[in-house]
């Protein structure tokens, strides 16, 4: 068997410029796609999720970022994002 190390994480808070965000995205292990999205979201005042699953009439469906942004209560919209393995 052969053992894997582990992805490594990211400071995303180190993250100042757009240069900063495309050298973390390209040497960001892939398990941190959720971790940098929500991130992002989080950096534009959205509330996020990350790894939610939701069950409705027996289905069930998992959403990899979740991103929410109110203006107030009636009105706000959310932010999607999800990608195949």
């Amino acid at each position: 068997m052969i053992s894997r190390p582990a992805p490594s994480v990211m400071n995303f808070e180190a993250i100042e410029r757009i240069g900063d965000l495309e050298t973390v995205s390209e040497e960001s292990a892939w398990q941190n796609f959720e971790r940098l999205a929500g991130f992002i979201f989080e950096k534009n005042e959205f509330a996020v999720n990350v790894n939610t699953v939701k069950t409705q009439n027996r289905k069930r469906r998992q959403y990899d970022v979740i991103g929410r942004f109110s203006l107030n209560a009636r009105n706000g919209r959310a932010a999607v994002t999800g990608y195949q393995h």
